[in-house]
């Protein structure tokens, strides 16, 4: 997933070759259901997205991190930032096919929030451009919040109710591709321990363990 390729990936992609010279790796970035689908047929060994209902019981998963998602809003609405906004000012939405995406229109749907859809991206990093112009607002995970719009926007967790999304690692739920996948799970977890020193600033919590 995008996301995960710009804060996971790369340092991940250098541990696993500086403790594995040999190691020949393969690379997709691709929305959650078809890596998701690629990993069940066997064409992928493991991929990192966002955790859904939807994710099988046939997959082995392991939550890697928890983030917040963030109502977010140009600068000038720092007084008034709350979920009214959301029904003032047009609804710049993530890409309803992705694993963010799903989270957010279920979260739509039990507050029952009459948004005023106004534009459909699937680039974090342009939503968070268009809603410092005040274009609209939107929900987003909160490290993209901070890495895109620090001291452009203005965001808040206080969404009437708990809002998050959790990145994860899945694989496929034979012998091999398990003890692949609690590798991976060791090396994540140590890359994000040295890259997210400072999560808290960010709102992410890592997990320091992994599962048996």
């Amino acid at each position: 997933m995008p996301t995960a390729n710009i804060r996971v990936l790369p340092r991940v992609v250098q541990h696993l070759a500086t403790a594995h010279p040999g190691l020949q790796l393969h690379v997709e970035s691709a929305l959650t259901a078809p890596l998701v689908a690629k990993v069940l047929a066997g064409t992928l060994d493991a991929a990192i997205v966002t955790g859904t209902q939807s994710l099988g019981s046939e997959l082995a998963v392991t939550t890697l991190i928890d983030e917040p998602l963030v109502l977010v809003a140009a600068k000038k609405y720092h007084a008034r930032l709350s979920l009214s906004l959301l029904r003032a000012r047009p609804f710049i939405r993530f890409e309803p096919r992705t694993g963010v995406g799903q989270l957010i229109n279920a979260f739509l749907a039990h507050t029952a929030v009459d948004v005023r859809e106004s534009i459909v991206l699937d680039s974090l990093e342009a939503i968070v451009e268009l809603v410092a112009l005040d274009i609209g607002v939107a929900i987003i995970p909160r490290p993209e919040a901070a890495r895109y719009g620090r001291g452009r926007v203005v965001w808040t967790e206080n969404l009437g109710r708990p809002l998050s999304r959790s990145l994860v690692l899945v694989s496929r739920r034979t012998a091999g591709s398990l003890r692949r996948h609690e590798a991976l799970t060791r090396a994540i977890l140590a890359t994000l321990a040295v890259v997210d020193g400072g999560a808290a600033s960010t709102g992410r919590r890592i997990r320091k363990a992994v599962p048996a």
